[in-house]
């Protein structure tokens, strides 16, 4: 905005000049700042956005874990018996943003107790597991045992760990991790008794970048 003209005396005039100077450095000072400041908002909204975009990214960075807690203990009585386990509770629910990995671990212990009324006897047990994302399978084992011992009226024991390891890439979005197992079983083959003790069934599945 110009300034009016001067009504000042001669003598006042270098004054005015002055003082006019100053006006216009200051005008200039304060436009400056305006710029700076506006750009500065920029910088730090930008930054903010980031920073939320990589707390966000980070929270889904975790480990889940499930367990099916006591021990679950399954009879045979009869040959080449199968029983195809509850394991509902072991289900993970994962919702993503982006792609992501999943190192997912399954583990169980087994403990097996075999009565015999003859010698000479022969048992045959196993295990098939399978782990699914999203209703699919990714990974399976069959653990099968057949001990050919000479059994004397005894009781029998074994007992062993089972683990699986699996790393799956998945998308975006929610995501269903899940294991199924059956257990499978024929008791001594002159008569008697097996039962499988199974024990602190978990699932742990690590969401990674």
């Amino acid at each position: 905005m110009p300034l009016p003209d001067s009504n000042l005396p001669t003598s006042s005039q270098p004054w005015g000049r002055e003082v006019e100077k100053r006006l216009e450095a200051l005008g200039e000072s304060v436009t400056l700042n305006e710029i700076n400041n506006s750009a500065r908002d920029a910088i730090s909204q930008t930054n903010i956005t980031n920073l939320l975009k990589l707390m966000a990214d980070q929270v889904e960075l975790v480990t889940y874990s499930t367990e099916i807690p006591g021990t679950q203990v399954i009879n045979f009585t009869s040959p080449l018996s199968e029983l195809t386990r509850n394991m509902k509770q072991l289900d993970i629910n994962i919702l993503l943003n982006k792609p992501r990995r999943l190192l997912i671990n399954y583990s169980t212990y087994y403990e097996i107790y075999i009565q015999t009324l003859a010698n000479g006897d022969t048992t045959t047990y196993g295990f098939d597991f399978k782990v699914y994302v999203d209703g699919v399978e990714v990974d399976s084992q069959y653990v099968l045992k057949n001990n050919g011992k000479t059994f004397t009226n005894t009781l029998t024991y074994d007992n062993n760990s089972i683990n699986a390891i699996k790393l799956v890439p998945v998308s975006a979005g929610a995501h269903v991790i899940s294991v199924t197992m059956t257990v499978k079983g024929s008791p001594p083959s002159g008569g008697g008794t097996m039962d499988i003790n199974i024990i602190g069934d978990n699932l742990i599945v690590t969401v990674i970048e």
